[in-house]
């Protein structure tokens, strides 16, 4: 596919573009977030087993054999907490829950 970037500015705007490669992989995904999923009640500075499905994303063609694992607070607007940096993609991980309030 082609990204178009153009600047409208009076009298000096510009345009550029760049192709770009996607390839898709049906032996890989979805990775899903399996727990906590919806309304789980934890309590701040708790210890909390997050985990996921792999699905294959830790092997050829996808090839990611870390993630980062963050929390938001507002419905998914923002992620400000990072709860864990290049943990292994591997389906589980302890974190503590930050002391934080939610908005939502």
């Amino acid at each position: 596919f082609r990204l178009t970037a153009r600047d409208n500015r009076a009298g000096g705007g510009g345009v550029d573009y760049d192709t770009m490669s996607l390839n898709v992989a049906s032996t890989a995904g979805p990775f899903l977030v399996t727990y906590p999923n919806a309304n789980v009640l934890v309590g701040k500075n708790s210890p909390l087993e997050v985990t996921w499905d792999v699905a294959n994303t830790d092997v050829d063609p996808v090839s990611c054999a870390t993630v980062n694992l963050l929390l938001s607070t507002d419905g998914g607007l923002t992620f400000a907490d990072t709860l864990a940096v290049q943990t292994p993609n591997d389906g589980s991980e302890v974190i503590t829950i930050p002391d934080t309030e939610s908005t939502t």
